[in-house]
């Protein structure tokens, strides 16, 4: 399936990929979402790799959408900030986790188990 162009909302982010479950990695570009409002965008320096990204680089999981760029839980240094962002400023290390756009408002989260929300 080839990666769509950028919307209006978004701008295009280098990345390595693969092309194929048999091909080794490539760089390709792919669409980012604009930073805007809670959104940071950060220079990423660290990627880890687990065993569930290896076996989605090969498609041994079902319904694997190639090409592919698996990897998770990322560390960077933060290089923008959307104007609602409040904790981390430019320059600032920061890492995402595997668990993201949890609400912080349910009771899940209230009592720190974000990634059930």
């Amino acid at each position: 399936m080839p990666i769509p162009p950028p919307q209006d909302d978004e701008y295009m982010e280098f990345a390595w990929a693969k092309p194929e479950p048999t091909k080794n990695f490539e760089p390709i570009y792919i669409p980012r979402p604009n930073v805007v409002g809670p959104y940071v965008r950060f220079e990423m320096k660290f990627c880890g790799i687990c065993h569930s990204d290896v076996h989605i680089g090969t498609a041994d999981l079902p319904n694997v959408m190639f090409p592919c760029v698996p990897g998770h839980e990322l560390c960077g240094v933060v290089t923008e900030v959307g104007p609602d962002v409040t904790r981390v400023k430019v320059g600032d290390n920061v890492g995402v986790g595997c668990i993201v756009d949890a609400c912080l408002d349910c009771d899940m989260c209230k009592e720190g188990h974000e990634m059930l929300c």
